[in-house]
């Protein structure tokens, strides 16, 4: 070819390029607008915005337009403009896999490990077992393509339960037994799938189909993935700071100025932030984009890159992704999308009436597998009314895997199997979640509302201290002369003992605030000196003794010698109410504050606390 030639084809794909683009902005446009104004009307009848965000977004996607004749079904234009835009959702698909990873963090792991495991192993057991034998019963489908559709059944749909849990602000128990329950069940499909697939391939291909050829294959290409996820997470401590450090002070900080040239440059603060955001978007962008590239569980890359940040980095990260003016263009555009792709096959009766089953036994499996796990697992009735509707939605990983089956094994009846069911659970299971995390909501507020006027019970309230004090947590002799040398004090120690980053400026600043808005004394040589702070993954409690005591103000203007300091996370508003309940109730019983007053040790002061603990009927008598 010669250059002239080359030259008029380059000119020729850069005009029919160009023409793609304004049909690109319109599709966006109208499908985005859709989905807005869904969400909108959806939220006046009291419903999820996310349902109606879904339903206009498929209102205004291909298929609906192409059926009710708006847009020929010969003209693609439209089609091709909305799926260059696919990848957002594998994006924004890959960065909730990665927000997963923040409830993977060990001290969240201690607190619902088992249960959560028990949850996830029973729920799956029930639900991969009812879609494979009604499949088997119902279908002339090979064995293997059966436990191929069973394993998709098994996943959920993380987007949708985290997108709303953070609307919803709801954190906490329900927000971790949800996220571990939510990885695993996750985990346990894709790898289920990828080895289904890689049987359902050495079978088309007459392969050998012993065991070592195909763990092989799987065990190598989750490896790689957990291999690309260690680079991620590289990329990201290297490029956010864990420390605090003010701007001004960057020049005088000896560490930092030893540190290499593109930390310097580059290193944004452990604080939320749009520059975190976008150094977190594109370092999980570059390496799910790698894995999938190389056709590896990408969503494994993005899980154990989360993973690491929550054990080993800062928790602003996570943070940085639900900054509230841009975490609803991310859903919206999400939703939006996902709503355009669906697609439903009604002219084939066998493959609808095998949906059909799917969805009916994947529902049932879902709702009764999870109570049954929760019951099991001794969950409380809060948890045992929220979570199985956690576990319904289904969209993304199952559509990514449901694609890629039909387009590997050259089946699209397959794709037509599942797809009915995403489009079902992404409309029935949403509106199951936001009446479920309602009726917990509800719970929650029936709960405060029975601390605020009873009290809990003071053995009770004393257990809830207990879960944040331990000897180390005490100071006996604090020196501070004024209220604001002992909360510095005091937050000095906190973040002594705490395994999370505390910003020791922020958070000294944020319970002076408070106390000069309302001093903490409560009484009875009290005070409960208390904050929120955003990036802390669990409450922090310090419990000091001061000899001479210190006004704080309040209630009276006597010397307090009890100073509990409480700090709790920004994103979980009962936890705290909770917790400066229970103080106040502890407190206010005179046998504990003599008990407090006099211990000796460390060890006896926390032991004053445990016997109450342990008492059925408490420490009678205020």
């Amino acid at each position: 070819m010669g250059f002239f030639a080359a030259a008029e084809l380059a000119k020729q794909v850069a005009v029919h390029d160009a023409a793609k683009v304004p049909v690109q902005m319109i599709a966006l446009g109208l499908v985005v607008l859709g989905a807005y104004i869904g969400g909108r009307i959806t939220k006046r009848l009291r419903m999820s915005d996310v349902t109606g965000q879904m339903l206009g977004g498929a209102l205004m996607g291909p298929y609906a337009l192409h059926t009710l004749g708006i847009i020929t079904l010969a003209d693609h234009r439209y089609d091709d403009a909305l799926y260059a835009f696919n990848f957002f959702v594998f994006v924004f698909l890959c960065l909730i896999a990665f927000g997963i990873g923040e409830e993977l963090h060990v001290s969240r792991l201690r607190k619902v490990g088992w249960a959560a495991v028990i949850i996830s192993f029973v729920h799956c057991v029930i639900t991969f077992s009812l879609i494979a034998v009604s499949l088997y019963i119902f279908s002339d489908l090979s064995t293997l393509k059966i436990l191929l559709l069973s394993s998709i059944g098994i996943t959920s749909a993380p987007a949708i339960s985290f997108v709303m849990l953070n609307q919803m602000r709801i954190e906490g128990h329900l927000r971790h037994i949800t996220g571990g329950v939510l990885v695993l069940t996750d985990l346990l499909g894709v790898l289920l799938f990828s080895l289904f697939m890689q049987l359902c391939q050495s079978e088309s291909k007459g392969l050998d189909m012993s065991a070592a050829s195909i763990l092989g294959p799987v065990v190598y290409e989750v490896g790689l993935a957990t291999a690309i996820g260690v680079g991620v997470y590289i990329v990201l401590r290297i490029l956010v700071r864990r420390e605090a450090a003010v701007y001004d002070e960057l020049s005088e900080n000896k560490n930092f100025k030893d540190q290499p040239l593109l930390v310097r440059l580059f290193s944004a603060h452990p604080s939320p932030s749009v520059e975190i955001l976008m150094i977190t978007i594109a370092a999980i962008s570059i390496g799910t984009g790698i894995a999938y590239w190389c056709h590896l569980p990408f969503l494994v890359t993005a899980v154990v890159a989360g993973f690491l940040v929550a054990n080993r980095h800062s928790f602003a990260i996570f943070d940085s992704l639900k900054i509230d003016n841009i975490a609803p263009i991310f859903n919206l555009l999400f939703f939006a999308l996902v709503g355009a792709s669906m697609t439903i096959h009604f002219d084939n009766s066998k493959v609808m009436t095998l949906a059909g089953i799917y969805i009916l036994m994947r529902t049932v499996g879902k709702i009764a597998g999870t109570w049954i796990g929760c019951k099991v697992a001794g969950e409380d009735r809060k948890v045992v009314t929220a979570l199985p509707s956690q576990l319904l939605p289904q969209t993304g990983v199952a559509a990514v895997e449901a694609v890629y089956m039909g387009q590997v094994l050259n089946n699209p009846e397959l794709s037509g199997v599942i797809l009915p069911g995403i489009v079902f659970f992404g409309v029935f299971g949403v509106i199951k979640v936001e009446r479920a995390l309602r009726k917990y909501l509800k719970l929650e507020e029936e709960e405060v509302d029975d601390v605020r006027e009873k009290g809990s019970p003071l053995s009770e309230a004393a257990r809830r201290l207990l879960a944040y004090l331990s000897p180390e947590s005490v100071i006996l002799d604090l020196k501070g002369t004024t209220k604001f040398e002992v909360i510095e004090e005091m937050i000095d120690k906190a973040r002594a003992v705490s395994p999370h980053h505390i910003d020791r400026e922020q958070a000294i600043q944020v319970v002076n605030e408070r106390e000069r808005l309302a001093p903490t004394g409560v009484g009875h040589g009290i005070a409960l000196p208390h904050c929120r702070l955003i990036g802390l993954d669990e409450p922090v409690l310090i419990l000091g003794r001061h000899e001479k005591g210190v006004v704080f103000g309040g209630i009276d203007e006597e010397p307090c010698s009890l100073i509990l300091l409480i700090i709790t996370s920004g994103r979980n508003p009962s936890e705290h109410l909770h917790i400066m309940a229970s103080a106040a109730h502890v407190f206010n019983n005179p046998v504990i504050r003599h008990n407090l007053k006099s211990a000796a040790t460390s060890e006896l002061l926390m032991l004053s606390i445990i016997e109450i603990a342990e008492q059925k009927g408490g420490v009678g008598g205020l």
